[in-house]
């Protein structure tokens, strides 16, 4: 079976069937060879069948069960850690105004620091399960080596680390955050969009100061000269 969610993957290996889990991108790409413009369950059977014909395909293996129970609470972290974000704007704001009742303040305040009480215990669920394992453990403690990465945040961010491949680059873990990061270069000095249209008229105008230099056979194209606005074939 040639799968791309993970779910279905946990699934299909807890049942003994092999699997193998490929990039979403990577059955786009053979999509793509194939001409197939639609998508539907039958397209996209047949995509796959084919790619499992022509690519070698590697036997994936499930990750540790605390691992992946360390992903679902470092998850819940970050849901939490973004709702107390927006309950501390929140305050902010109600204290910003000059009418904001008390009864507002006082149950943003309690609900900020529900959310961090339920931040506490998990990290402290998350430490533990993390201290048993010695491979996690080093992982961690090589995230909270770096500057600006306190425990919560080294949890959070060991819940995603810890399942992906270990022969991952740093290209293809930047876009798995989410970064595609692409370098283009252009002349800055001058936009795209407005070199593009020097070039268009450049191609109407010629040269400046002399007329419009048209080919010496004919190619179906129409050339206006702006000194006489005539056409020319």
């Amino acid at each position: 079976h040639v799968i791309n969610d993970c779910a279905t993957a946990l699934t299909l290996d807890a049942d003994r069937f092999p699997v193998s889990v490929i990039n979403p991108r990577a059955s786009n790409h053979v999509a793509m060879a194939m001409l197939e413009n639609s998508k539907n369950d039958r397209i996209d059977a047949r995509v796959l069948a084919e790619y499992a014909q022509r690519m070698k395909l590697t036997r994936w293996r499930a990750p540790e069960q605390t691992w992946l129970e360390l992903r679902d609470v470092a998850r819940r972290i970050n849901r939490l850690t973004k709702a107390r974000a927006a309950e501390r704007n929140r305050l902010h704001a109600y204290k910003a105004k000059r009418y904001t009742t008390a009864v507002l303040v006082a149950d943003v305040n309690e609900q900020i620091e529900q959310i961090n009480q339920h931040l506490d215990q998990l990290t402290a669920v998350a430490l533990d399960w993390i201290g048993q394992d010695t491979e996690l453990q080093r992982m961690f403690d090589r995230l909270i080596s770096a500057k600006g990465i306190g425990q919560t945040s080294a949890v959070a961010l060991l819940g995603e680390l810890c399942l992906l491949p270990n022969d991952l680059r740093a290209n293809q873990l930047s876009r798995h955050a989410g970064m595609d990061v692409r370098l283009n270069l252009y002349d800055r000095r001058q936009p795209r969009s407005d070199s593009r249209q020097a070039d268009r008229c450049r191609i109407a105008t010629g040269p400046v100061g002399g007329p419009s230099k048209l080919p010496q056979q004919s190619t179906g194209c129409r050339v206006r000269t702006p000194s006489a606005g005539a056409t020319l074939e």
